[in-house]
C-alpha cells in the first residue's frame, strides 16, 4: 500500500494492488478505517475511509 497526504482536503490518500481489493469491499461494507505508519515513530491513524470510484473502476479494468 501506498499513502500520501493531501494537505487540501486534510486527507491521507492511499492505493493498494487488485491482489488486495478486499479492502474495497471492507471499506464499502464499514468505511471505518485505520492506517499504522511505521518510521522513526509510530502512529496511527484512525478515520472514515471513502472510495473513490473513478479511480477504482479506472484502476480495474485498465489493461
Amino acid at each position: 500500500m501506498v499513502a500520501s497526504f493531501d494537505e487540501t482536503k486534510e486527507s491521507i490518500i492511499t492505493s493498494t494492488t487488485l491482489a488486495f481489493s478486499q479492502k474495497v469491499d471492507n471499506i464499502e461494507a464499514n468505511p471505518r478505517v485505520s492506517i499504522l505508519f511505521n518510521a522513526s515513530d509510530t502512529v496511527l491513524v484512525k478515520g472514515d475511509g471513502k472510495i473513490h470510484e473513478k479511480t477504482s473502476k479506472k484502476m480495474l479494468y485498465a489493461e
